[in-house]
């Protein structure tokens, strides 16, 4: 499987939509988005593109606030995605301030499950110290 090809500041609008194709709008589950990922279907590029950039300006708030070193990305959807996290990266880069570099990114090494451990850690966590 190849990674598909991202330009920078390629993003997805809702007039880029074209209202002839009868598959215009409609739902799209993980399987088919990551197969049109895989082909480098436009469509699909777009919308994972987009969701990187989202990710990255909400990284960014973060980032102003607590000045993470490293940002690490996992989670089912991250994991099952190859180029996420590179994607993820790569809009951190475009956001950062001048004079600011941009956290590291790194996929997670937990894979589909990093999700279920950290809410794991974060329940021992909140359980060993009481309200």
């Amino acid at each position: 499987m190849r990674a598909p090809r991202v330009s920078a500041g390629h993003r997805v609008r809702t007039r880029d939509v074209d209202a002839s194709d009868p598959d215009a709008g409609a739902p799209v589950g993980y399987d088919d988005l990551r197969q049109g990922l895989l082909a480098d279907e436009e469509w699909a590029v777009q919308a994972v593109d987009r969701t990187c950039h989202r990710l990255a300006v909400a990284i960014t708030g973060v980032r102003e606030l607590l000045h993470p070193g490293t940002v690490v990305v996992g989670g089912g959807f991250a994991a099952g995605l190859p180029v996420f996290a590179d994607l993820v990266a790569h809009h951190l880069a475009a956001l950062a301030r001048p004079g600011v570099p941009a956290p590291v990114v790194r996929a997670s090494l937990m894979g589909p499950l990093s999700t279920l451990h950290g809410a794991v850690a974060l329940a021992r966590l909140l359980g060993s110290d009481p309200l």
